[in-house]
């Protein structure tokens, strides 16, 4: 995780290629999340799911801010990046764990022998075309 290396890089320029880095990992991260999430909520409910998510994400941020101002102020800068790098990678790895978010935007398999049938043997030949009605032999 580039976040956790970012106060011993020596210097502006390596700490900015790597803060560089994670924006760009997270604005692909946040493309795929976001889709995964369309495609899973139901129609209907998809702006509230929506909105609620937003205030999720951004609702918790004045708090998160406050927590991070008091590690800072308490341990200096330096091992504020370290703890939010484990955080991330905490708060990943428990998502993994779980079922449920390792198929989350994934399309359904469908259970054995629901797939769809063969047409039957005598129905081959007869099927609607040009010029042709589906009830005539």
């Amino acid at each position: 995780m580039f976040i956790a290396v970012i106060p011993y890089l020596g210097g502006v320029a390596p700490a900015a290629a790597a803060m560089a880095a994670v924006g760009v990992a997270n604005g692909f991260a946040n493309v795929v999340m976001i889709m995964a999430f369309q495609r899973w909520a139901p129609r209907e409910l998809l702006g509230r799911l929506a909105d609620l998510m937003t205030l999720a994400s951004l609702g918790i941020f004045p708090v998160l801010v406050a927590l991070a101002a008091l590690v800072v102020h308490d341990f200096g800068p330096a091992p504020f990046f370290p703890l939010a790098s484990a955080a991330l990678a905490a708060a990943i790895l428990a998502g993994l764990s779980q079922r449920a978010w390792r198929g989350f935007g994934m399309a359904e398999q469908p259970a054995a022998g629901t797939g769809p049938r063969p047409a039957a043997a005598g129905a081959r030949g007869r099927q609607a075309g040009p010029g042709r009605r589906a009830d005539r032999g």
